[in-house]
């Protein structure tokens, strides 16, 4: 008797109908988790690393569903190993690789005893492996949980470049994705936890769908639910009766909206909820909606910021940054979205800024902080000074004359506008320090029109 229908026969004594399902599926998946590990093997004897990097992405993929977790690591090292191989060397092949793998190349696996560690390194070889092969809508969930378990460990204490790169990787793989991080779908592939099947209730599913209300909505009552399906199957109904004239005492309502994406609840008190439906071979399986993945990426960008600056060495921290905010910007000049691009450009220009103060390179950091918002600070500065700070400083101190013997507050301003606009006046002059102000008016003016003309030079050349 094979081990599938052995577990068959075992599952026939068994009440649970869930349980039998779950065997049936678990010796499923694990035999499709060996017979991807056995195509991988005799691929790389073939040295078909590409192909044998996907035959054991899959393996691991399978073993998980199976719940298997005893390969997962080993299967996840040797494809990071072999994502990092350079030439024709191919590592030798014993009966049991690659699960043997770690031992043969490295014996960091099995130093590492910290859980958040491994979990860290099984996503990001993981991740690595779905970027190699392009495919960031599944890179980047995959390097997003690597970061949330790499800052939890002992090593992120000492070295925050590690969860700070993984974050970047993030959001890097989602911009190549939606070319875009602010018009994002309403996508939950970090954030989501599988419920139950559409298909499976009334059915194998029920004690999934009521541990779920029971947990998340302390609805007790749900136990004793009757549960059905109408409109053609599109709503789903739990409900509970009185013993007298059978009046509904209870319910809640599930409905599948017409384009099968999303699924709504209605209890009876009020309170509602949406969740995800996926079709996943040939079943709709429903989702619970967690935060978007809009909304982690941008939460995962922050992160990333607060690691690098955990540096003791700050110049480097700001050179990380700026580096990193590059990256995002060129991604999405790449992907046409020059929008979204311009923030990230700002964002660089202002940790440049910080470096070069940093590095007591004054004159770039200056060149840097007006090439970003520092020239609309420095226009203003200018404006207010013309406008207010001069005609003040004239009239106070009586600084301008008049050949007309008076002057007001706004003669002064009209004075201080045109000198430095270069228009000449023969009503008003300046009289004792009255000059010495002109002059720095005058410089001021000239060095903002040089700004203007330097600023507008590179916006030009930046097209």
């Amino acid at each position: 008797m094979s081990n599938k229908s052995k577990v068959i026969s075992q599952c026939i004594t068994t009440d649970n109908v869930e349980d039998k399902l779950q065997a049936i599926l678990s010796v499923d998946h694990a035999a499709k988790g060996k017979r991807y590990l056995e195509e991988g093997q005799q691929l790389i004897e073939k040295s078909e690393v590409s192909n044998a990097k996907e035959a054991f992405f899959h393996a691991a993929v399978e073993f998980e569903k199976a719940q298997d977790f005893k390969q997962i690591p080993a299967l996840w090292e040797a494809i990071g190993k072999l994502s990092e191989l350079k030439g024709d060397y191919i590592p030798p092949v014993t009966e049991e690789w690659p699960l043997d793998y770690h031992i043969m190349e490295t014996d960091e696996w099995h130093k590492r005893k910290e859980k958040e560690h491994k979990l860290a390194w099984v996503y990001q070889w993981a991740a690595e492996n779905r970027e190699s092969v392009k495919d960031p809508q599944l890179a980047y969930p995959l390097f997003f949980k690597s970061a949330e378990h790499a800052e939890q460990t002992e090593q992120s204490k000492d070295d925050p470049d590690w969860p700070a790169k993984l974050y970047l990787n993030a959001a890097l793989n989602l911009i190549r994705t939606y070319r875009s991080i602010e018009h994002v779908p309403d996508v939950h592939r970090i954030d989501e936890e599988y419920l139950f099947s559409w298909d499976n209730i009334p059915g194998n599913d029920n004690g999934r769908l009521i541990d779920f209300l029971k947990q998340n909505y302390g609805i007790d009552w749900v136990e004793t639910a009757e549960i059905k399906k109408i409109d053609d199957g599109k709503t789903i109904i739990l409900s509970t009766k009185t013993i007298i004239l059978s009046i509904k005492k209870n319910s809640l309502y599930l409905k599948l909206n017409d384009k099968y994406t999303n699924v709504s609840l209605e209890i009876d008190d009020g309170r509602t909820g949406k969740f995800i439906a996926k079709m996943e071979n040939s079943k709709l399986n429903i989702y619970n909606e967690g935060i978007s993945d809009k909304e982690k990426i941008k939460s995962g960008i922050e992160k990333m910021k607060t690691h690098y600056e955990r540096f003791e060495d700050k110049g480097k921290a700001y050179n990380f940054l700026a580096i990193s905010y590059r990256l995002l910007k060129s991604d999405l000049i790449e992907a046409g979205n020059l929008a979204e691009a311009e923030q990230f450009k700002r964002e660089e220009r202002s940790e440049l800024t910080r470096y070069y103060y940093h590095k007591r390179d004054y004159f770039r950091a200056v060149t840097e902080w007006l090439s970003g918002s520092g020239f609309n600070f420095f226009v203003i500065g200018l404006v207010l000074m013309i406008l207010f700070v001069f005609p003040y400083i004239y009239y106070q101190w009586n600084l301008v004359a008049s050949v007309q013997g008076k002057i007001t507050y706004l003669d002064t301003m009209l004075y201080s506008i045109e000198l430095a606009l270069g228009i000449g006046n023969d009503e008003f002059y300046a009289i004792g320090y009255g000059r010495i102000l002109n002059i720095i008016g005058a410089s001021l003016s000239w060095l903002g029109l040089g700004v203007f003309i330097w600023w507008l030079t590179r916006r030009l050349e930046m097209r």
